[in-house]
């Protein structure tokens, strides 16, 4: 019945957000900050990258991401509603009961790079997926959508392309900045010369930047055939009181949050996996542990916030969390749940 009830509201209570300028991606403005806050992360990563490429924003990626958010799921689609010539695209989202910019929706995406250590470890209760994604070398394009839901949430959206946060990759390779495209780097990212192949990397390397290609296609594929979706759990939820976590992203000043962040970032005596008072005291898990089976604490919780958030229409962040959770997808049902992160172990 409760999903059921959600599936109506859904229906008859969508109102774009696009009439509010302050957030509609459609104003070139806006697109800028998306772009500019990505690229700004992109550039900060520790270690450095040798094959970040530089953003740029993507008018059918945000189509994409527009479909998807005026739906009002709350939750991710299936692979087949994020496709672009052949790929996957990959997703983050984030709701909330205030509106917010969007530097303040990619900063609060960032802020789970606390939980990451490179080349790919995550801390078993935590997530850092929708950090991956952000920053992860080949996702060259992002486009986002944003809509009013039920009269009273605000629920935001990026696609990427390509898609991300695949194992047993890393995000990027870490070397000097730029010393995969030394011919072609504009302030620590790679630039894309090669329009006609549309590579990962600079012409002189696409043929190593094919072959990457070549093997996640295959990983997609194999795994179809077997019968598995790549797609895996990545919904934010929370191990501790949810109140913990919305004091965390309500009140943060995202301003003061990013200059953090970066300083952070660059400061090469920060231990990997720093943790502030804050992030430590909100730690955040997407249903899994690190085999990716969700244990009984994970799905009392899940089920009962489900129900809590829908009704109260707090904020919760998606995107695509680094635990897997298998189940979610065998389950028809209307809740926050879903993702692109295709799982890996922490260590």
């Amino acid at each position: 019945m409760f999903a059921f009830l959600i599936c109506i509201l859904t229906l008859h209570h969508v109102h774009s957000a696009c009439n509010v300028v302050k957030l509609c991606p459609e104003n070139t403005n806006i697109q800028a900050e998306i772009v500019d806050q990505h690229n700004m992360f992109r550039r900060a990563v520790q270690p450095t990258a040798s094959d970040m490429l530089k953003m740029s924003y993507s008018e059918e990626v945000a189509a994409s991401a527009q479909a998807w958010v005026d739906q009002c799921a709350l939750a991710h689609g299936t692979p087949s509603t994020r496709m672009l010539d052949g790929y996957e695209l990959g997703e983050n989202l984030f709701y909330s009961s205030e509106p917010y910019p969007w530097k303040d929706i990619v900063t609060a995406w960032h802020s789970e790079w606390v939980n990451f250590k490179y080349p790919n470890e995550t801390p078993d209760g935590y997530t850092s997926g929708h950090y991956t994604q952000v920053v992860w070398n080949s996702s060259y394009k992002v486009g986002c959508g944003v809509a009013l839901c039920f009269n009273s949430v605000y629920y935001y959206g990026c696609h990427y392309f390509r898609a991300g946060n695949f194992e047993p990759w890393p995000p990027y390779k870490a070397g000097p900045p730029c010393g995969l495209c030394p011919n072609a780097c504009e302030d620590k990212l790679c630039t894309n010369p090669c329009p006609h192949i549309n590579k990962i990397l600079n012409c002189p390397s696409w043929k190593e930047a094919k072959r990457r290609d070549e093997r996640e296609k295959n990983l997609l594929d194999n795994r179809r055939r077997r019968g598995r979706t790549v797609l895996l759990c990545s919904l934010t939820s929370l191990q501790q009181p949810p109140r913990v976590h919305w004091t965390l992203a309500l009140k943060t000043n995202f301003a003061e949050l990013a200059s953090e962040q970066l300083a952070l970032l660059t400061d090469a005596s920060t231990a990997p996996l720093h943790r502030s008072a804050a992030a430590a005291a909100a730690p955040v898990t997407c249903g899994g542990n690190s085999t990716g089976k969700p244990t009984e604490n994970n799905r009392k919780h899940k089920a009962a916030s489900t129900e809590h958030d829908a009704r109260s229409g707090r904020l919760r962040v998606q995107g695509s969390g680094r635990d897997v959770h298998r189940q979610m997808i065998r389950q028809k049902r209307v809740q926050m749940s879903g993702g692109n992160r295709r799982g890996r172990k922490s260590a």
